[in-house]
């Protein structure tokens, strides 16, 4: 499995880091905000929102998790 990152900012109050697990592989930042939105990660009218999307490493992706 794979650990992908996302960074949402809504408006400027207010933003999201969505961390996930995916069987496939990606390594396009638009690959990664598509599976994002098919695994209802999020909504798809935030698609524009989204700061970055990155495959993180499995100690990143522990972390991430643990400060949610």
């Amino acid at each position: 499995m794979s650990c992908y990152e996302l960074v949402v900012i809504y408006d400027k109050e207010y933003g999201e880091v969505i961390a996930f697990e995916s069987d496939r592989f990606m390594n396009d930042s638009n690959d990664i905000v598509n599976e994002a939105i098919n695994l209802k990660l999020f909504d798809e009218k935030y698609r524009d929102k989204v700061r970055w999307a990155q495959c993180v490493s499995e100690y990143e992706f522990e972390y991430i998790k643990k400060r949610r």
